[in-house]
């Protein structure tokens, strides 16, 4: 007997089993290495009948003891899933295949619902605390995933009838993708990885990843581009520490550029990884991340980090992973911090020059060229005979971060006490506010979120 378990557990040792379709996997490699007879897949197939028979009355409340052809496959496709996932929680293919024969299937159903239940709670509690501590970013792809799609799928799923549909696309990519997974497990994958992303990223402050990412790409607009914003941080960390830089700066100049290109060119994947494992426990030591499961994940990413660098060297585009940063006058950004105030002989002659100024664009192009403070802008924007359009024209070549720091400088948004105001003041602060709820929701969200990272 000892030996027909150790030849059982060689041969599933060697097999592999459907990790998204577990039931039904476990259920044809039983049969075909003779851990089941056909008897025994006879008797299965009919306790899952039973259960769909119960779960379709449960599905009509009552009323109906049949349903559409398509609803019947869907809902048992849900009782595979559901099974499959209690038979999952043994981890080992020979004791599930012990429990289908020796157990009620009926009761493997039930405690599997109860444990699938327990893990979407469990889920949704981690989803609930990342969506609290997202990154603050404008990329619409990150922002809409974490406070809308992922909100979605906890609001339309349902375990007792659907437990195998994820019921939505996750746009925002993470930098390992999930495979052979779905359902709740897809979705606790997929928030998981995020959450450590997130955690690596939040190590850096919000407008250095601005900067990095206004530099990735072939554009400046990554708000609009689909892409991991983690691996962009992670690897330029990487560079940043090989060549000797302050990993918290992100920054790679053209020299260390071509530094990096020495060190990896003419290395094999392998080489190039073991210096990237390198760098990597540097950094882990560097940004004190302790974490085991953090720096497991982390090094699971220097696989395909390692693979782009050995194509872009092949390509001769290497030079174009190393992401520049792009600074505020790179972006066409007026301003930042609060900064020093310009001379007052040179800030008169700019209230006098836009006072002078006939065309609302010259006076804009003005402010881009001459004001690089955030309290030179106030000023500005309180001192020159500005109409309410023309406020507005500058109000719209500023970017959220921009508005966010400007509606913070000023007290502006969401509460505000007039009293504590002079006249031009509330003007300002009441054109700025309705310049805000002029834009879209999720805009208006990311002002928010980002003046209370400016006001901590």
């Amino acid at each position: 007997m000892a030996n027909t378990d150790i030849k059982k557990q060689t041969i599933l040792e060697d097999i592999t089993i459907s990790n998204e379709h577990y039931f039904q996997s476990l259920l044809q490699v039983g049969y075909q290495y003779e851990m089941l007879t056909q008897q025994e897949i006879e008797e299965i197939q009919g306790a899952c009948m039973h259960i769909l028979k119960v779960k379709i009355e449960e599905y009509t409340l009552g009323e109906s003891s049949s349903v559409r052809t398509d609803v019947a496959s869907y809902i048992m496709e849900s009782i595979f899933y559901t099974i499959g996932i209690h038979l999952k929680t043994v981890q080992n293919p020979e004791l599930a295949l012990e429990m289908l024969q020796q157990e009620d299937l009926f009761e493997l159903y039930n405690k599997g619902l109860m444990y699938l239940k327990r893990k979407v709670s469990s889920t949704k509690s981690v989803y609930l605390l990342i969506k609290q501590n997202g990154l603050k970013t404008e990329n619409q792809t990150y922002v809409e995933t974490l406070q809308e799609g992922l909100a979605a799928f906890f609001k339309v799923y349902s375990p007792d009838f659907g437990a195998h549909d994820t019921h939505i696309t996750v746009d925002y990519p993470v930098a390992i993708p999930m495979q052979d997974v779905a359902g709740i497990e897809y979705i606790q994958q997929y928030i998981e990885k995020l959450q450590i992303e997130d955690a690596f990223c939040r190590y850096f402050e919000p407008v250095v990843l601005h900067y990095l990412l206004s530099g990735y790409g072939l554009d400046e607009n990554y708000q609009e581009l689909i892409f991991n914003i983690f691996e962009q941080v992670f690897t330029t960390a990487l560079f940043c520490q090989i060549v000797g830089k302050n990993v918290l700066e992100l920054e790679l100049l053209d020299r260390d550029k071509s530094m990096l290109h020495e060190i990896f060119n003419d290395k094999s994947k392998d080489e190039i990884i073991e210096i990237l494992e390198k760098s990597c426990q540097h950094l882990f030591e560097n940004l004190e991340i302790t974490s085991e499961r953090n720096q497991h994940y982390l090094r699971l990413v220097l696989q395909p980090i390692a693979k782009t660098i050995v194509s872009t060297l092949e390509l001769k585009t290497f030079e174009k992973m190393c992401i520049t940063l792009k600074r505020t006058q790179q972006v066409k950004k007026i301003y930042y911090d609060l900064g020093e105030k310009m001379p007052s002989a040179s800030y008169r002659l700019l209230v006098e020059e836009l006072n002078q100024c006939r065309f609302t664009a010259d006076k804009v192009s003005i402010i881009q060229q001459q004001v690089h403070t955030l309290s030179d802008l106030v000023d500005v924007l309180l001192d020159v005979e500005f109409e309410e359009v023309e406020i507005y024209e500058v109000l719209q070549t500023m970017q959220v971060m921009d508005l966010a720091a400007l509606a913070s400088e000023i007290a502006s948004y969401p509460e505000f006490d007039e009293l504590e105001f002079d006249e031009l003041e509330q003007v300002l602060y009441r054109q700025v506010k309705s310049f805000i709820k002029t834009l879209a929701p999720e805009q208006q969200q990311q002002i928010q979120a980002i003046k209370e990272m400016y006001t901590k």
